[in-house]
């Protein structure tokens, strides 16, 4: 026996490994947190875009590019797709 106690060659650091996996949990909430926001903006940017097509097509019909038959088909192939 060398003296070095219950820390044995460590010297009883353990507090580094706690503040290691403290550090990872961190981290993996971190990447948790970023993929459900890049999920979120993903999918409500798909709304704001379908929403800006029917915005365009509303501001067609009041500068009589198109018909109201027209409109209505439109806005019917828009909400299909």
């Amino acid at each position: 026996m060398m003296g070095y106690g219950m820390g044995g060659m460590m010297g009883n650091n353990f507090g580094g490994w706690y503040f290691s996996g403290f550090l990872w949990q961190i981290i993996w909430l971190a990447i948790i947190v970023a993929v459900i926001y890049i999920l979120i903006n993903s999918l409500s940017s798909g709304k704001k875009s379908e929403d800006r097509s029917l915005q365009i097509l509303k501001e067609r019909l009041a500068r009589g590019e198109i018909t109201q038959e027209e409109y209505i088909k439109l806005k019917d192939a828009l909400s299909r797709s």
